[in-house]
């Protein structure tokens, strides 16, 4: 015989299930036995009742709450009529909650296909209270024989009499018929050959395990015995072994043990099972992993949750929620809705996907994300479409591409520009550095054409050298020295600092210009610079192996009179501070800048847009007021008054 996708042989055995299930199929089939609810309910066990069971687990725990049709608005206590309307769900009937009926008329809604609430009213016609109807009750279904109007009513039996319900006064929970509109369409009957399968598995494996279900093993002889001398036999041998472990056995005449092996038809009748669990499980759509088969990991349990509630559980809770939004809150009011909150869990892979696309990129500003994914609320600067600040914008993509094609062919190397992130690997041993050429002489920077900025960019660099030189021999016989990195970085970041505030200040004594001075202004600027100096000027020093040896008087004058490196930094910052004190003054005067790029070693040449400017310079994605705002120790550029403006 062929039961599901197995050949199964019985031989000679049979039992009282197999042969039930035999007539069936000679009767009728067995999926006509199932129609009745009571037969339905009598399947409740094995993998249908934990099917079942976690489907209304699920859906008897969900939370719900109360809405208004026409705004959306969801109701709370504080709404008028709260207390009111919501009774039948908080109370329900002085013996049950309205978690367990839920839970009760699921079951037998995924039992019976159908399942049915009484609503009891008060003397208003509201429903006060809600009372489960037991499908093992059910006697039948009428249905008069108006097409348009019906008249649809349930029997149920009740003691030694029977009740018949109107189909108005009853919540009814039904699974679609194919042939009956006011039936429910169960599962178990249309699955009714994988529970029966399913069932006779159960008795056979039960009897297949039970002790001596099947003998063991066999005594054989070649002496031919009769039935009294095989008894005998038989029962000695259970005297003397049964429940004996590890004895030997001593046998007479001729007798051999000979175990006896499982048949290949049981086996193939144990793989039914498997075949019944998986269709009672894509039956009710439950996937394995709920039921603790397997290990998906994280990211295959997560999808198989998702899946569960997307299939199984919210086409339930749209039943639940259509019948009571249109069986019991019209009694209260028209406006209000039932609702279970999504069971569907979020997809966090999914979020992070749209982010990327929505928020990443200039599509939804992040409120709209919010309230469009999470449903939150609004936050302050959300309405902004934010984008990478490596991002171009669409309209001036043009522009990027013309500078970059500029940049390669007019610039000889526009990445040595100091901006490395290791500086260490160009220190050299000495303390020297093969980024630097010998120091350069000052440029021409003259502001009005009286060569005075010349001879004080000179004048400054000397002081530098002699400034530092002094004081920081003089700070380690005072006992406030460096014998460590840090005593030396704190005491150079001091005369730097000192230094910068100096050249500013003098500078701009000279030309009249002291009224304009802001130290806070001044700081804002040379805080970045100071740290990038004393990074550099601190490096250079340390890497000389005499670093350690403790001569500082010349150490210091050594190193301020052949180290390059030093040199340039000095020089750069010389020409940082020029450029700043030009732009305090220009921008005093509203007058029209003009950046002189006099070197590309620094890589402006190619990457500047505009070389004349009243407040910004652009240079690539970048904004400048003046040459070595940002201070590039390769950078050469000057700022000076736009004298073409007064030709014009």
């Amino acid at each position: 015989m062929r039961i599901g996708p197995v050949e199964i042989t019985f031989g000679k055995k049979s039992y009282n299930d197999l042969v039930t299930m035999l007539r069936r199929e000679q009767t009728g089939g067995v999926a006509n036995l199932k129609t009745q609810p009571k037969v339905q309910l009598a399947e409740y066990k094995s993998w249908v009742s934990s099917c079942v069971t976690l489907i209304s687990d699920r859906v008897s725990t969900l939370p719900y709450s109360f809405y208004n049709k026409n705004t959306g608005e969801e109701l709370t206590t504080k709404n008028k009529g709260y207390q009111i309307y919501t009774k039948p769900f908080r109370n329900p009937n002085d013996l049950m909650s309205f978690r367990f009926i839920k839970s009760f008329c699921q079951i037998q809604l995924d039992m019976c296909g159908m399942s049915f609430v009484y609503m009891a009213k008060n003397k208003l016609g509201q429903v006060w209270e809600l009372w489960p109807l037991n499908m093992n009750d059910f006697i039948k279904c009428d249905v008069s024989d108006d097409l348009i109007r019906p008249t649809v009513k349930y029997q149920f039996k009740s003691g030694n009499g029977f009740i018949d319900f109107d189909i108005s006064q009853l919540i009814c929970l039904t699974y679609v018929h194919p042939f009956n509109p006011y039936m429910g369409a169960s599962p178990i009957q249309s699955q009714a050959y994988a529970q029966d399968i399913d069932s006779y598995i159960e008795i056979y494996e039960r009897d297949f395990f039970k002790n001596s279900a099947r003998i063991d093993f066999a005594l054989t002889t070649d002496e031919k015995i009769d039935q009294q001398k095989a008894d005998e036999l038989k029962e000695r041998w259970r005297e003397k072994y049964q429940g004996s472990y590890h004895d030997v056995a001593v046998l007479d005449s001729g007798l051999k043990p000979v175990p006896i092996s499982y048949a290949n038809r049981d086996f193939e009748f144990l793989n039914l099972a498997q075949w019944s669990m998986e269709k009672i499980f894509a039956t009710y759509r439950v996937p394995k992993s709920k039921l603790g088969f397997g290990d998906n990991g994280r990211a295959g349990d997560v999808q198989s949750d998702i899946s569960f509630n997307r299939e199984s559980i919210s086409p339930r809770l749209v039943l639940w929620d259509e019948e009571i939004t249109k069986e019991v809150l019209p009694t209260f009011n028209e406006n209000i809705e039932f609702k279970h909150q999504n069971p569907i869990p979020r997809d966090r892979l999914i979020e992070v996907q749209e982010g990327r696309i929505h928020v990443g990129l200039p599509t939804l500003t992040l409120n709209e994300f919010r309230e469009k994914t999470h449903k939150l609320e609004a936050v302050d600067g959300g309405d902004r479409i934010f984008i990478p600040k490596d991002m171009i914008p669409l309209d001036r993509i043009d522009e990027v591409i013309d500078a970059g094609i500029t940049a390669q062919e007019t610039s000889t190397d526009p990445e040595d520009d100091d901006r490395d992130d290791e500086p260490d690997s160009h220190v050299n041993p000495d303390g020297s550095d093969d980024r630097d050429d010998n120091p350069t002489d000052g440029r021409s920077i003259d502001l009005l054409g009286n060569g005075h900025f010349k001879i004080i960019c000179d004048a400054v660099r000397d002081t530098i050298n002699n400034f530092i030189k002094g004081n920081l021999v003089s700070y380690k016989k005072q006992d406030l020295g460096f014998d460590n990195e840090k005593d030396l970085e704190d005491s150079l970041k001091y005369i730097f600092a000192d230094i910068i505030t100096g050249m500013v200040d003098h500078m701009l004594d000279y030309f009249g210009e002291k009224a304009i001075f802001k130290k806070t202004e001044l700081d804002d600027w040379m805080a970045p610079i100071l740290d990038k100096v004393v990074f550099e000027y601190k490096n250079t020093l340390i890497k000389n192996p005499k670093w350690n040896e403790g001569n500082w008087k010349d150490y210091f004058n050594d190193q301020m009179d052949s180290n390059p490196r030093l040199s340039k930094i000095t020089n750069s910052l010389s020409r940082g501070c020029i450029n700043y004190t030009k732009w305090l003054i220009f921008r005093n005067h509203n007058s029209e800048m003009l950046w002189n790029i006099n070197s590309n070693e620094c890589g402006h040449k190619g990457k500047l847009k505009e070389f004349i400017s009243k407040d910004q310079f652009q240079i690539g994605n970048m904004k400048l007021r003046f040459p070595n705002e940002v201070l590039n120790f390769s950078c050469d550029c000057t700022l000076t008054e736009n004298k073409l403006k007064d030709k014009e």
